[in-house]
């Protein structure tokens, strides 16, 4: 969190504990909590960005759940004092809906910790041999997730008999540093994994990723094609240009695309698909959105991006939004998943 984003953390922090003071405890200090919250928070990842280290992770982890907790009591204390213009409310029952928060948080946090598969089958017509895709995106890992999570999931993927595991970006988080051993967990992998930058991706030294993914066994493709029984594979890497510039990029593509095989794009952000389609690409594998990761932001993200979440299909193409298997920020989830997406490609049968 940089300076600026910590001065409104801190002002908001300000008027939610003023205002939730006048409920509970007048008089107290809620000034120098706020500067303590902040000042701590914003310590940790300074300190964290050039030494990770268990002290700073633990912190980090903690403002990370207390800005969700900040962010849902700022809500129910404004619906409590909108209440009480017409209807003053017991003290129990005001008690009671902070601790639900509480609870929720707590059903949040377990959740986002536990990985889940989800199955669909793709039909496609000029398929040679059916083959199963594992679709994973957004691990983010790093200050909050690390070596726990990847273990977890290595243990979860080679469950799963796949031909190939596809990574849709941000495989890391990019607010810590990024050692040569990383990702070496992932190197237990029994499927071979690929891998597409996403925006997280970038936000340490390239070379540094590349080494980390390299060591783990992950094969990356960044802006190029690669074929792989009979799949038609280009990956096209998350820029900070602006959409048209990435248009540009792709109609460079447009001649790797192959009519006689499987044609798949991996780009990070689930956009311009109806334009991938229309040029050749059967199926688009995204993450970026987390799925919305938890109510009410989910409904936010709803707004940006229209494919959130899931499979969709228009005519004979498909596009994949993975929920994620990391988190961003707050380490919790609610109405979302943390999900492996397991792809069956069929045979499309002709009528």
């Amino acid at each position: 969190m940089g300076p600026v984003k910590s001065l409104f953390y801190g002002l908001y922090l300000y008027f939610l504990l003023y205002f939730m003071s006048l409920i509970f405890v007048e008089g107290f200090n809620f000034i120098a909590l706020a500067v303590a919250i902040v000042f701590i928070d914003l310590m940790s990842f300074i300190v964290e960005y050039f030494y990770s280290n268990p002290i700073t992770r633990l912190s980090i982890t903690f403002s990370e759940i207390l800005k969700w907790f900040a962010l849902m009591c700022g809500i129910l204390t404004f619906g409590i004092y909108i209440v009480e213009i017409a209807i003053p409310l017991p003290r129990d029952i005001i008690v009671g809906l902070y601790l639900v928060i509480v609870a929720v948080g707590i059903y949040g946090y377990i959740n986002a910790h536990k990985i889940v598969t989800n199955e669909h089958n793709l039909e496609i017509a000029n398929l040679g041999e059916e083959l199963r895709i594992i679709h994973i995106s957004d691990l983010h890992v790093g200050s909050i997730r690390n070596k726990k999570m990847l273990k977890d999931l290595v243990n979860k993927l080679n469950s799963i008999t796949a031909d190939m595991i596809i990574i849709s970006g941000d495989l890391a988080d990019g607010y810590s540093p990024i050692k040569e051993d990383m990702f070496i967990t992932l190197k237990s992998s029994k499927t071979p994994i690929f891998f597409v930058f996403g925006n997280h991706d970038y936000y340490r030294e390239m070379d540094e990723l590349l080494r980390a993914t390299e060591n783990a066994d992950i094969t990356s493709i960044i802006n190029e094609k690669l074929e792989f029984k009979g799949l038609n594979i280009f990956g096209l890497a998350y820029s900070f240009g602006n959409q048209n510039e990435q248009l540009e990029t792709i109609k460079k593509i447009e001649k790797v695309i192959n009519p006689k095989q499987v044609n798949i794009l991996v780009y990070h952000v689930p956009v311009n698909w109806e334009y991938f389609s229309s040029i050749g690409f059967d199926i688009q594998l995204s993450g970026h959105t987390h799925g919305g990761q938890f109510y009410p932001i989910n409904l936010l993200f709803k707004r940006m991006f229209p494919y959130i979440r899931g499979l969709f299909k228009t005519g004979n193409s498909y596009l994949s939004v993975s929920d994620g298997v990391g988190t961003g920020s707050p380490p919790l989830r609610l109405g979302t998943h943390s999900e492996i997406v397991l792809l069956n490609l069929k045979k499309k049968s002709e009528l």
